[in-house]
């Protein structure tokens, strides 16, 4: 459950514990597999090689991606001084009572005492600032002496509230602009409180890391931040084609039979629910159910599909309430707090991404481009848009895996024509699985801890 935090002006701010917990995005394994292992495998020509002895010690990608890497929650351990604030970008805008308590966009603030780099990190699709990763990620670089501002995804009800100009996340630039005003007014936020920052870097996971190269994009034009490094792990390449990967993972194991799956799941998780009570749905609920009771390929499948399900439908639930219904709630429809959501959130849990797309962000991309069919928006949801300012920006790196499993044939090949010996392939991982590898740890710090001509 994400912590609701109490709004003081313009900043909030109280003590953040430190524990951690894992947060890495989840997808789907495809009939294309072994064709897209081969096809990343040889296309990485160019790209920095892990080092000879990399040997992150799950071959599956889908396995990797749900357990993570060996001796992560050590990382929960490191003494983090962690608060976290509001910052209230759109302090006058008219609120459903329902959505009134997410005003403000909560973000985590770790300070060191002394002069120190300051860097973002953006967390991936349905995330928080208060993920695991995000926590294990701020413990990682706090230690490495930097200041670490978490911010969570653009693709959540809190960001759709408080932070999306348009309430409709999921168009590539709108998501940075949105971000960028966000990081803005964190900068003012820092330097009120006389944060010492000497330079700033970016990073981000997943949606996050494909967020981090639009802004970094944006920031070039702007130049308020000067990113001395930015670092994309495990970005997708095109965000639509992405999230269509998570539609099909639910129509190949659930359809016709959603509800009876269920029931079955269930079954199994009734020794998790008779332990921990009510608990967030999300990875490290994943990986906790697994090790109770394993589930077999298609009921893991099944379950991260409606994990993400669960994501987008949050989402979608915000921004039709945000711009007066005509989706899943009847145009002018008033949600008051203590109403039931139940019906409309299950109306919203039957919309996939593709639904989203086509009758949420198309229609309102036509404003912009009259005309403008889904080719178009997908065109401008894909790296490929800013494929030249990736091309010579040699202060941003890449770190991916060949078998992520987000990704399509082709997808490596192309990220290494266009980051060269700034990409790091590495052979196994799944998507995220081995993010917190230290081997992987150690390459963060090198490519950010870097002097501006060693990469």
């Amino acid at each position: 459950m994400r912590r609701e935090h109490k709004n003081r002006k313009s900043v909030g701010a109280a003590r953040h514990p430190g524990s951690g917990q894992r947060h890495r995005k989840l997808a789907l394994r495809t009939s294309f597999l072994t064709l897209s292992l081969f096809l990343t495998l040889s296309a990485a020509v160019g790209a920095t090689s892990p080092p000879p002895d990399y040997n992150y010690p799950i071959a599956d990608p889908l396995k990797a991606t749900v357990a993570g890497a060996p001796g992560e929650t050590a990382l929960d351990r490191i003494p983090v001084l962690d608060r976290y604030f509001q910052a209230m970008l759109f302090p006058d805008r008219s609120l459903p009572p329902r959505l009134r308590r997410l005003r403000g966009l909560p973000f985590g603030l770790a300070a060191q005492s002394d002069p120190a780099p300051l860097i973002f990190i953006i967390a991936g699709t349905g995330s928080g600032h208060d993920a695991g990763g995000m926590k294990r990620l701020r413990n990682i670089f706090y230690r490495a002496g930097f200041h670490v501002v978490s911010l969570g995804s653009p693709f959540t009800r809190r960001f759709a509230v408080s932070a999306s100009a348009s309430s409709i996340p999921g168009i590539a630039a709108d998501d940075a602009r949105d971000l960028y005003r966000a990081m803005k007014m964190i900068r003012e936020i820092i330097e009120e409180r006389e944060v010492p920052v000497t330079d700033y870097v970016l990073t981000g996971y997943s949606l996050g890391g494909f967020n981090a190269a639009f802004i970094a994009r944006l920031d070039e034009v702007e130049g308020v931040f000067g990113f001395r490094r930015v670092l994309l792990m495990n970005p997708p390449v095109n965000l639509m084609e992405s999230s269509e990967r998570f539609d099909d993972f639910i129509q190949r194991n659930l359809a016709g039979r959603a509800d009876r799956f269920l029931e079955q799941l269930m079954e199994k998780m009734s020794a998790y629910f008779k332990d921990k009570g009510r608990v967030a749905v999300d990875d490290k609920f994943l990986y906790e159910i697994e090790t109770i009771s394993p589930l077999t390929s298609g009921e893991l499948e099944g379950l991260i599909g409606i994990v993400f399900r669960l994501s987008l439908a949050d989402v979608l639930f915000a921004s039709d309430m945000m711009n007066g219904g005509g989706h899943v709630l009847r145009p002018g429809t008033v949600l008051r707090v203590g109403d039931s959501t139940t019906p409309f959130f299950r109306a919203c849990l039957r919309w996939t991404f593709g639904d989203y797309a086509r009758e949420v962000v198309l229609p309102f991309w036509r404003k912009r481009h009259p005309g403008a069919d889904m080719a178009h928006l997908r065109s401008h949801t894909d790296l490929a848009v800013i494929a030249d300012f990736l091309r010579r920006s040699d202060h941003i790196g890449l770190v991916h895996n060949a078998d992520d499993i987000i990704l399509k044939p082709g997808d490596i090949a192309f990220l290494t024509r266009i980051f060269g010996d700034r990409a790091t392939i590495y052979p196994n991982g799944g998507h995220l699985g081995n993010m917190l590898y230290e081997p992987n740890i150690d390459h963060m710090l090198r490519f950010f801890q870097a002097e501006e001509n060693d990469l």
